[in-house]
């Protein structure tokens, strides 16, 4: 079975897919968008709290044009940190993704009991399989 990246159990998407969608020696404006993130929580109550409202996210996340894939999940080693990871075919989809409204996931996220939140924006030119099974 080809590796596929973390995601989406319904619609995986394989090493092959991505690197179709970033290849080294396109232009910027072409390169993949990976976002990635890390959010703390103060206790499990409220992991439990959040969780349902995240799910939700990730779901319509990504029904978004230009959504490759789009999974929260938690770190093994600290289970009240959830990860985040976003793979956007453009920064402009992304852009527009983030303008579409979802007042349940802001509503959570704006009362939520966070210790640490840090999201970050990496523009990917090129990437190469490390392992297929």
């Amino acid at each position: 079975m080809p590796a596929m990246l973390v995601g989406e159990r319904d619609r995986p998407v394989s090493r092959t897919k991505a690197d179709s969608l970033c290849r080294k020696g396109r232009p910027k404006e072409h390169d993949m968008i990976v976002v990635t993130g890390t959010i703390e929580l103060e206790n499990a109550e409220e992991l439990e709290r959040v969780k349902g409202a995240l799910i939700r996210r990730a779901e319509k996340s990504r029904a978004d044009e230009g959504n490759v894939d789009y999974v929260f999940s938690l770190n093994l080693e600290n289970p009240l940190q959830i990860r985040l990871v976003e793979y956007w075919q453009s920064e402009g989809l992304l852009n527009a993704h983030l303008m579409v409204p979802d007042e349940e996931f802001n509503a959570v996220i704006a009362s939520a009991k966070i210790k640490s939140a840090v999201v970050d924006l990496h523009e990917v030119a090129e990437s190469r399989e490390l392992l297929r099974r």
